[in-house]
């Protein structure tokens, strides 16, 4: 092997390392709940339920969101982010 590759694989792992721990320690990952009593909404009476999950992929996060309207719709979307 050459230095030059010696070096650029261990970039690629350094890379890698900080990649997952960047995701590890993000306070955004989880599931979250809101809390309707605590929720106010400029117009239309809201909500019955929502949640989002935000999970860490690969380099970086997809989010899911279900919610529930007064009116009992159901809306589902998700989006990946890199």
């Amino acid at each position: 092997m050459t230095r030059s590759t010696v070096v650029a694989g261990v970039l690629v792992i350094v890379a890698a390392v900080a990649v997952v721990n960047g995701q590890e320690n993000n306070p955004q990952i989880g599931m979250w709940k809101m809390n309707i009593a605590k929720s106010a909404f400029s117009t239309g009476t809201g909500f019955k339920s929502a949640t989002s999950r935000i999970e860490a992929i690969g380099g970086g996060v997809k989010h899911t969101v279900n919610s529930v309207y007064a009116d009992g719709t159901s809306r589902r979307y998700e989006y990946t982010t890199t």
